[in-house]
Formats: structure tokens, C-alpha cells, sequence
């Protein structure tokens, strides 16, 4: 009995980790000719234009994704967000941002509510 027990435990482990959303954001401005890793952090001139990319390791189905871009004021406010639909043909999720206001931001992923990843910026102003 206790084997039929630890099957369905790992049956559902492994199925619950299958289901996982994984990746790795990355960076560009107009001057570079690839993308590079995208670690929170980064400091970038408002007058600059950043395409960003969010590689998902692998997609076993189509999903939608949230795509929220956040600014700290006295909490984390709303500037942008929408929808985007990964497939196993699609695997990445686009944006970009330019000219905004000094400041800290976010950008932050999700999937029906679970956050997939997230990426900490400043944008400063010369």
C-alpha cells in the first residue's frame, strides 16, 4: 500500500515540476549586436532605447503570460502591462522601454497568477 502511496507522491512531484515555467531575461540597446544577461540591478539612461527578452527554457504547452512593468514610488505602481502567448514555436517574450522617468522599475512575469520571474532596473537621467 505505502508503495502505491510514494508512486502517486512522485507521479504528482513530476508533474508539478513539468508544469514549471523557467527562463532567463536578457538585455539590448541599439548600440549592441546581441543580447546579454539582464541582472537585476542594471542602470540605464532614460534617453536609451532597451529591447529586453525573456527566453523560456522549455514550453510543453500554449500559456499566456502577464507582462507587468512596475515604478517604486511609496509601493510599486502600474506604468504598463498586457498579455503575451507562448507556444512550444514561441518561446520568448518581447519588450522594450525608452524614455522613462528616473527612477527604480520592474518588470514582472506571470503565469494565471504565479510569478514566472522577475527583473529589477534604474533608469537615470544626464
Amino acid at each position: 500500500m505505502w508503495i502505491k502511496k510514494l508512486f502517486f507522491i512522485l507521479l504528482f512531484l513530476f508533474l508539478c515540476s513539468c508544469d514549471k515555467v523557467e527562463g532567463q531575461f536578457a538585455y539590448k540597446s541599439m548600440e549592441m549586436d546581441m543580447y546579454r544577461k539582464f541582472p537585476s540591478g542594471m542602470e540605464f539612461n532614460a534617453a536609451e532605447k532597451i529591447n529586453w527578452i525573456f527566453n523560456i527554457k522549455k514550453v510543453s504547452a500554449e500559456r499566456k503570460v502577464g507582462v507587468v512593468l512596475l515604478k517604486k514610488e511609496l509601493t510599486w505602481i502600474d506604468i504598463d502591462k498586457y498579455m503575451y502567448t507562448v507556444n512550444m514555436f514561441q518561446t520568448k517574450v518581447y519588450g522594450e522601454f525608452v524614455n522613462l522617468p528616473a527612477g527604480e522599475y520592474k518588470i514582472v512575469l506571470l503565469n494565471n497568477n504565479f510569478l514566472i520571474s522577475s527583473v529589477e532596473f534604474k533608469i537615470y537621467e544626464e
